[in-house]
């Protein structure tokens, strides 16, 4: 259907699960064999949903029936009302791929053009955006016609580009002025998505990101600046980004950066970052934060009992203390005290959670 829905990946059998907003529950059987992605596409008969890895697979709504295509799949993605699929795998059926192949709805077919097909490395992600089909992954060439195409490269239906702009290797990077340009990137990619700030009717930039350095050139005042593993601003510090989500931010769109790096701006992030089109990284960590204590029970502050219990919730993982006395902390992060004594008149209780920095 078209409802909006969350769906994942469980187990190491395909196991296709479905989040309607409020449970879980199982999308057929277990497939059987390893799955990367999943997604909801419409190749031009509505939306059906798609899972690939070792193999592609489309639910018919009673069972997964599989589409006989390539193994080892890590993407995939409709351009021109056709399926296109990117991952690590040479040739399906005595026929060379080169890690990308089409599904048209009756048969497969290769990527590129009579001297250039494919890429020569795994492809790891797929985004259609401005009428191409970009590709991102850890190769350096087109098929047969090498020409440097470091980790990113641009397919049209009938051509390769190596870039929105025109130039060899690059990626726009707006955010730092409207005048940038870039060099390519030095490594891989794993992540590719449109963001949107509707400045315009032609407004969106394709983001990606990975474990590569990239520096920006300003035309106007010929001043390069250094950026790290996804061309938002300056980057991230530390490890490589790994997965990028377009959201919204307080009414505005923005992207939510997931992956092994530590930092941003000198932000500590816990591995997540969220960029607003201010723009601006916002944290998702609660590090220097303190724990917040939603408290269920007392529900009131006047009681005719001669003992009370603390029940409730902390909002990450911390130890909590009341009065002084260690109180369970679940692994969920609830916490439901021993009774307390109470006696005739006021009584205080000072209910204090203390989180891995020391914030409390």
């Amino acid at each position: 259907g078209t409802s909006r829905a969350i769906y994942a990946i469980v187990g190491a059998t395909g196991e296709i699960a479905r989040w309607n907003g409020t449970s879980w529950t199982a999308v057929g059987s277990p497939i059987g064999a390893e799955i990367r992605t999943v997604a909801l596409l419409d190749v031009g008969s509505g939306p059906r949903l798609y899972a690939a890895g070792a193999g592609v697979f489309r639910w018919n709504g009673q069972f997964w029936a599989s589409l006989s295509g390539p193994s080892g799949v890590n993407a995939i993605e409709v351009f021109n009302s056709a399926l296109y699929v990117g991952g690590a795998f040479n040739t399906v059926a005595g026929v060379t791929y080169r890690n990308l192949a089409k599904w048209n709805g009756t048969g497969w077919s290769v990527v590129g053009t009579a001297n250039a097909i494919g890429v020569n490395g795994p492809v790891h992600a797929l985004r259609t955006l401005f009428g191409k089909l970009h590709i991102a992954g850890d190769f350096t060439d087109t098929g047969y016609f090498y020409e440097d195409h470091r980790s990113y490269v641009a397919w049209s239906g009938s051509a390769w580009s190596s870039s929105l702009f025109g130039s060899c290797g690059l990626l726009g990077n707006r955010y730092l002025s409207s005048t940038i340009f870039t060099s390519p990137v030095d490594s891989d990619l794993f992540a590719l998505a449109a963001l949107d700030d509707r400045s315009s009717t032609s407004s969106a930039v394709l983001i990606a990101g990975g474990d590569f350095a990239s520096r920006c050139l300003s035309s106007s005042s010929a001043s390069e600046y250094p950026y790290y593993n996804v061309n938002l601003g300056i980057g991230v510090d530390g490890g490589p980004v790994l997965a990028l989500a377009p959201a919204t931010l307080f009414g505005a769109p923005s992207m939510v950066v997931a992956g092994g790096f530590g930092e941003f701006n000198g932000v500590p992030s816990a591995k997540l970052g969220i960029w607003a089109v201010t723009p601006d990284w916002e944290s998702c960590s609660t590090e220097g934060q303190p724990p917040v204590i939603t408290l269920a029970a007392p529900s009131s502050g006047a009681t005719n009992a001669s003992s009370v219990v603390f029940s409730g919730s902390i909002d990450e993982p911390a130890t909590l203390t009341i009065n002084g006395m260690s109180t369970t902390v679940a692994a969920d992060y609830s916490f439901s005290s021993t009774p307390r004594a109470l006696h005739e008149g006021l009584n205080s209780f000072l209910l204090e959670a203390t989180d891995w920095d020391d914030s409390r």
